[in-house]
């Protein structure tokens, strides 16, 4: 059996015994998750949640000061389901698609993501912030790319000639 995230956080020391107690009770009263409580009590930091979850869940976590980014696969993922789920694809590596998400245990997203990409999905832990801004940067920056490439190009409304003029001089 896994262990519990609470009793995870209180063996690496972000979290006392008490705290543990008074924040489930808070979680059966208002049916938020145990790490959003912490958080908003501000008894561990996300980097402390996202360690407990790395060591609970096996993924890694991910260095998003170094991380590179495959631009292409803005394109590929509707922005909706990343906005949804709070994942962010960043590379594609031996048929594995790459994903950035607060929490590697929503099945369901990954699930979406494989039946949407054909790629089996690998999640790596990053925090919610660096998720949602990543997406903002990305897509928003694909698609004023777009926009502007459909200002630049030929519309249907031009006409072509197909053979040039005779000037008579």
């Amino acid at each position: 059996m896994k262990k519990r995230i609470g009793d995870i956080l209180i063996e690496m020391g972000f979290l006392g015994q008490d705290q543990l107690k008074m924040a489930l009770m808070e979680t059966q009263k208002t049916g938020v998750m145990l790490g959003d409580v912490l958080r908003r009590l501000d008894w561990v930091t996300e980097e402390d949640l996202q360690m407990a979850i790395a060591v609970q869940s096996g993924a890694q976590i991910l260095d998003t000061d170094t991380v590179a980014v495959d631009q292409s696969l803005a394109v590929k993922i509707p922005i909706e389901v990343l906005n949804e789920h709070g994942m962010f694809p960043f590379a594609l590596e031996d048929g594995a698609l790459n994903v950035a998400c607060s929490n590697p245990f929503d099945v369901i997203a990954r699930d979406k993501l494989e039946r949407l990409t054909g790629c089996r999905v690998k999640t790596f832990i990053a925090r919610r912030s660096w998720i949602a801004t990543a997406i903002d940067l990305y897509y928003k920056t694909a698609q004023n790319i777009d926009r502007e490439i459909e200002a630049i190009s030929p519309t249907s409304s031009w006409v072509v000639a197909s053979e040039p003029a005779l000037v008579k001089g």
